[in-house]
């Protein structure tokens, strides 16, 4: 378009540069018959170049967040309904929803433990009581959500709502992972 009015204006003896690519500037200069100046000068202001920088450094910036960002992710939510369950020998047991997410996109195995829980021990779905320990080991498929319910039971005596963590680690070469920290319940009798 640009070509073919400058064409168009030099049939009917009119100046170019009705339609064209410059600032307010450039064209009262090229009207007064002087030349614009070229787009390499325009480009390489200090001003340009101090906006590339700091766009460049912040989309760097959030390429480097989004490379060391953890790969796997733990939500825990206590199951209400019951609270807890007092078992025969005293012994009080909880139950968690645990959704897993791995972000990569290959399978992955990874360790659940707790903390902050004394003499804690906890199984998911398939597992006893008998089996039950500190830390257990679980496989995850690639790019997806996986849920698990979670028992964890400890003893009865201690306060009526103790903090506990809940942690998961990649058992692979990166072994970042997760932690939240939840609310173990009970009737509440202090030893």
């Amino acid at each position: 378009c640009i070509d073919a009015c400058d064409s168009v204006m030099a049939q009917v003896g009119r100046p170019r540069g009705l339609i064209d690519y410059c600032t307010l500037d450039d064209a009262a200069t090229e009207m007064a018959g002087g030349v614009a100046p070229p787009i390499r000068k325009t480009l390489f202001r200090p001003r340009t170049l101090f906006y590339f920088g700091l766009w460049g450094a912040i989309g760097l910036a959030m390429l480097f967040t989004l490379g060391q960002r953890t790969r796997l992710d733990l939500a825990v939510q206590h199951e209400r309904s019951p609270l807890y369950v007092q078992l025969s020998d005293g012994a009080i047991r909880n139950n968690y929803t645990l959704k897993l997410r791995n972000m990569e996109l290959r399978p992955r195995r990874v360790e659940i433990s707790v903390s902050g829980l004394p003499e804690a021990r906890l199984w998911i779905d398939g597992g006893s009581r008998e089996t039950a320990r500190q830390s257990l080991h679980m496989p995850l498929a690639p790019d997806s959500v996986t849920s698990a319910r979670l028992f964890v039971v400890a003893p009865g005596a201690g306060p009526a709502r103790q903090d506990f963590t809940i942690a998961v680690r990649a058992l692979d070469d990166d072994p970042r992972g997760d932690r939240e920290t939840i609310q173990f319940d009970r009737p509440g009798t202090e030893p």
